[in-house]
């Protein structure tokens, strides 16, 4: 027994010496900085999941889910979206001091140059949490070979057509959303997110790869029943999908249940290995 603190931590040693991890800016060619995280296992034949944040999520906050991904031997990157601050602030420094007029096609290119610069080859799981469920579609649809799987995390669906009619009303909320975070100061490049998505619909994604959508139990009522509307179109019209609910879940899924959602990604991923290696056979 006085040996096994020992083994701990050289397996400990062991498993971090198998992973690089790299947390840097990329420039993409609009100008704008890009921040990232990769995170790479040794295996050269691991699958690779890239991440699309949220609407104001912070990087940092996906730590346990990464870490729990890392586990099962995949690689992941995250990144914030031009107009996020972690991106933003390396802008900055470089004169741009404003982040706005940008569509999800624009996210969806600074995304699809982040892969090419980190030279990830093979298709990547694509994940999209809340907002970034809007970049994950576009991104598959404009770049579709690129993709194997897309995942929503807790997505956004449509933006409640009171609250594009009332324009006024962002005025209110963006403060209100930002105001646990910090994150006043980003308040322009948040409503021009928000202008970004205004006429984006989830239901009307046409996305032609296996789906996973991941619910949270304590999801906000309105945006649930808009999610779960959703699965019931897309499951009477025989798409590719694969629904599951997240017990106790809330609507930022990697952190209140990073264990559980690490677990259905990596038995999602693994059930389609498992089809492609029958479908071959």
């Amino acid at each position: 027994s006085l040996l096994l603190p020992s083994a701990i931590l050289a397996s400990e040693k062991c498993e971090k010496a198998l992973i690089k991890s790299e947390h840097s800016f990329f420039v993409a060619r609009s100008g704008h900085s890009i921040y990232y995280e990769f995170h790479r296992v040794s295996d050269p034949q691991a699958e690779t999941v890239v991440i699309s944040n949220g609407l104001h999520y912070e990087i940092k906050n996906y730590k346990d889910l990464v870490k729990e991904l890392k586990r099962k031997n995949v690689n992941v990157l995250v990144y914030a979206h031009r107009s996020q601050h972690e991106s933003l602030e390396e802008s900055k420094k470089r004169g741009i001091q404003e982040v706005r007029d940008f569509t999800l096609v624009d996210l969806a290119k600074d995304l699809s140059e982040l892969v090419n610069s980190l030279q990830i080859d093979r298709p990547i799981h694509l994940v999209g949490l809340s907002f970034g469920a809007s970049v994950a579609t576009v991104f598959a649809k404009k770049f579709s070979n690129r993709v194997k799987s897309v995942s929503y995390l807790a997505p956004l669906v449509r933006l409640a057509p009171e609250f594009v009619q009332a324009r006024q009303l962002r005025k209110f909320w963006s403060p209100f959303w930002m105001g646990s975070s910090g994150l006043q100061e980003y308040s322009i490049e948040i409503e021009a997110m928000l202008d970004a998505i205004e006429k984006f619909d989830l239901k009307d994604a046409k996305v032609r790869h296996p789906v996973l959508m991941v619910l949270a139990e304590k999801e906000d009522g309105y945006l649930k029943a808009q999610q779960q509307k959703v699965v019931e179109d897309w499951i009477t019209g025989k798409r590719d999908l694969r629904a599951v609910e997240i017990l106790g879940g809330e609507h930022s899924l990697p952190t209140s249940s990073p264990k559980e959602l690490a677990e259905i990604l990596i038995d999602f991923i693994k059930n389609l290995k498992l089809e492609r290696a029958t479908d071959k056979s």
